[in-house]
């Protein structure tokens, strides 16, 4: 966790790699391992949650998600990702 005020922010990061995170290599697309897209959002939902002070969101529904660039793990020295909720 790099930053966290309760009800106000989280802001935390971390390194994906395929020896830490296997599960991206199953994911491999053009010849890139990705984070799968549910993986990302299970993420961001567990932040929102944890920044709210709730143990769980429950059912969860999103709309008009964008994804624009996937998140590729770079297989010899890994990707670090943040992810913030406010």
């Amino acid at each position: 966790m790099v930053t966290f005020e309760p009800q106000v922010e989280l802001v935390t990061r971390t390194t994906l790699s395929t020896s830490a995170d296997p599960f991206v290599l199953d994911h491999v697309w053009k010849g890139s391992a990705l984070l799968p897209t549910v993986f990302g959002l299970e993420a961001m939902s567990q932040a929102a949650a944890y920044v709210t002070g709730r143990a769980t969101l429950g059912r969860v529904r999103i709309d008009d998600i964008k994804l624009d660039r996937p998140i590729v793990v770079d297989t010899v020295e890994g990707t670090r990702v943040e992810i913030k909720a406010s």
